[in-house]
């Protein structure tokens, strides 16, 4: 799939739609018109959608701010005469953690264990202590001299001390009336979602594969357009699922998916590149929709309040999941998405846009190997400015550096996110204290850097690989330079 094609297509697809007039013809440029639609090989699970437990469940506009909508003010730190005595876990522990830690820390949440009461803290509050002044935990990869992000879970020297004294004090309890809940913390999606989709069975990714892309058909019985503000993505098998992509197919290209599922019996299909049908030839009309996704580390999402995703009446959702088979063969899997609707149609329909560098080589050997590529709106045929609410980066394990800038015509730059060290197992959707525009001359940078040397070399069924050339692909032993931005246009 050409990406960088599909990318120009959405974009004046999105104008079109906006009936925007700088969009002019619509037509895609030459260099980027040709499109691999993708072919499906064989077959998708007729799968499960459950209906909301309550009436509603969606996330209202003003509610719907990016993952919590919460301002990243950081913690208080200074300023303020500390109480007396030592820390307690109502009045100091405890909105800190819930703050920083519960959002994966919770029952079915990324962490192997919970953090949500005194009993689960208390225990642990040793390696709390340990983890937390290496700046091992709480996870927070993105530089902290690029864009102001939300939600950040970064502690201040402060709050790590106060960690250490609370340890070291017997790790008091406190007055539970003593609780004030941090505003900076992330809000939670509602418990029920409008909408749960998962596969009808569990699914077994193919013994002979050590990447398995596995997509599955489900109809969310979509009466009335809908805008999708809140995603909440559960993997089944955590050691295997190395990403889930949710695509919306138009109603012009059901009937292939249909097919393609009956083709196996309900069961799912194989699905390389993509979800396996035409992206059609009509910029104004596009047969496929990125709607939200998911890697390791990513925890549930709110879209920034008054923008969201739209679905379309009649159309289906694909679930591609890519099952990557080094931990352990013959696991199981049944991988559950819950998506949460705004009740009215939103101010501003959302697009994820893939900024992306596909042609690169890494040569073996190599700890510096760098790809990187610039665009424009302009050069895409679209004269209009794109807002930018936030970032979705992703490489895979020989990666170790991500950044996107965005440089002006008068010379000066600005930075859109910068990952310095990148782990694989930790990525997600990062939004913007405030969003930013993009203008039509604004030059897009995305500079990826890798190490391909004998020494960060993957280990697979117990056997460190050797260094080998490598390029993007879709297994988890190719690369990828590749970052996804949630945009609106002016």
């Amino acid at each position: 799939m050409n990406v960088r094609a599909v990318t120009a297509r959405l974009l004046i697809a999105a104008c079109m739609a906006w009936g925007l007039a700088a969009c002019g013809s619509g037509t895609v440029p030459p260099a980027v018109a040709a499109v691999d639609g993708g072919s499906a090989p064989v077959a998708v699970d007729v799968g499960v959608v459950t209906p909301p437990a309550v009436d509603g469940g969606g996330v209202a506009d003003d509610a719907a701010a990016t993952d919590g909508g919460a301002v990243d003010g950081g913690a208080v730190d200074g300023g303020v005469t500390p109480p007396a005595g030592p820390p307690t876990y109502w009045r100091d522990v405890a909105p800190l953690v819930n703050a920083r830690c519960v959002q994966c820390h919770t029952a079915g949440g990324l962490a192997p264990f919970t953090l949500g009461t005194y009993d689960d803290v208390r225990p642990r509050a040793a390696q709390i202590v340990g983890i937390t002044a290496s700046r091992t935990m709480p996870p927070w990869p993105p530089a902290a001299d690029c864009r102001s992000i939300q939600n950040s879970r970064s502690l201040t020297d402060a709050e790590i001390a106060m960690l250490r004294a609370w340890s070291t004090a017997g790790t008091p309890e406190g007055d539970r009336a003593t609780y004030v809940a941090r505003t900076d913390a992330p809000s939670p999606l509602p418990d029920h979602s409008d909408i749960t989709i998962e596969p009808a069975q569990a699914y077994v990714p193919q013994a002979d594969l050590l990447d398995d892309y596995h997509c599955f058909v489900i109809d969310p019985n979509l009466t009335a357009d809908r805008d999708v503000v809140g995603v909440r993505i559960t993997p089944g098998e955590r050691r295997t699922v190395h990403h889930v992509i949710i695509y919306e197919i138009k109603a012009a290209e059901v009937p292939t998916v249909v097919a393609l599922d009956a083709a196996t019996g309900g069961h799912g299909y194989t699905c390389f590149g993509g979800p396996g049908v035409a992206y059609g030839n009509n910029p104004a009309h596009l047969n496929v929709q990125f709607v939200t996704g998911w890697a390791p580390g990513s925890p549930p999402v709110s879209f920034p309040g008054g923008t969201g995703i739209r679905l379309s009446t009649g159309s289906r959702l694909v679930m591609q999941v890519h099952y990557n088979q080094v931990n352990g063969r013959g696991l199981s899997d049944r991988t559950r998405v819950e998506l949460f609707y705004n009740p009215t149609p939103v101010l501003r329909q959302a697009y994820m846009i893939p900024v992306v560098q596909q042609d690169f080589t890494l040569n073996p050997g190599d700890p510096h190997a760098v790809a990187s590529v610039d665009f424009n709106l302009r050069s895409l045929g679209l004269p209009i400015s794109v807002t930018v609410y936030g970032s979705f980066p992703h490489m895979h394990v020989l990666g170790q550096d991500i950044r996107v800038d965005v440089q002006h015509p008068d010379g000066t730059s600005d930075c859109l996110i910068h990952v310095p060290a990148w782990n694989f197992h930790w990525q997600q959707f990062y939004f913007y204290d405030e969003p930013y525009r993009v203008t039509p001359d604004d030059i897009v940078h995305l500079s990826c850097h890798y190490d391909n040397s004998a020494a960060n070399q993957p280990v697979v069924d117990g056997v460190q690989q050797a260094p080998r050339t490598v390029h993007w692909g879709e297994s988890t032993s190719d690369e990828m330079c590749l970052n996804f931005v949630y945009g609106t246009l002016l």
